[in-house]
């Protein structure tokens, strides 16, 4: 199983950032400390496809927020130097990108076709913060692709 960890701090600023941008989906990172990992059977429930199963939750510890380029409600793009200085900042702090986070401005938490047709990181937690109801619905995915097979995971996320 997958976790991922937010503080609630971040959890708010996450979901602000998408409500700020309405009608527009907003986009951005989540960085912080990758979990620890021991060698399992690869396969079922998210495991790494090497072989390598989190023993602990992916905690969230910084938020930061991109521009969404597009200017649209149905995808976004970074912005590629916000993007370049957010990679940069994260590995001068010693930490990883755990998720690339999205708003979905007035559709359900689920990847769309698009998400999956963009996302090709399998290691990367693909985090969707959907508007679409009074309360706001957060939900993450993996997702491993091979050849003509996509496998799509559900990540847990723990707001703590």
């Amino acid at each position: 199983m997958v976790i991922l960890q937010i503080p609630s701090a971040i959890y708010d600023a996450m979901v602000a950032h998408a409500k700020q941008n309405m009608p527009l989906e907003a986009c951005g990172y989540l960085a912080g400390e990758t979990p620890s990992s021991t060698p399992s059977q690869a396969g079922e429930n998210g495991d790494d496809p090497k072989g390598m199963r989190p023993l602990d939750p992916a905690v969230a510890t910084v938020f930061i927020p991109m521009t969404n380029i597009d200017k649209s409600p149905e995808h976004f793009t970074f912005d590629p130097k916000e993007q370049f200085a957010a990679i940069k900042q994260v590995r001068q702090s010693g930490e990883s990108l755990l998720a690339v986070y999205h708003s979905h401005p007035e559709t359900p938490a689920r990847l769309s076709a698009e998400d999956v047709r963009l996302f090709n990181d399998p290691n990367m937690i693909y985090v969707i913060v959907s508007l679409a109801a009074a309360i706001p619905e957060v939900k993450a995915y993996r997702v491993r692709k091979h050849e003509d097979v996509v496998n799509i995971v559900r990540v847990d996320i723990v707001v703590s």
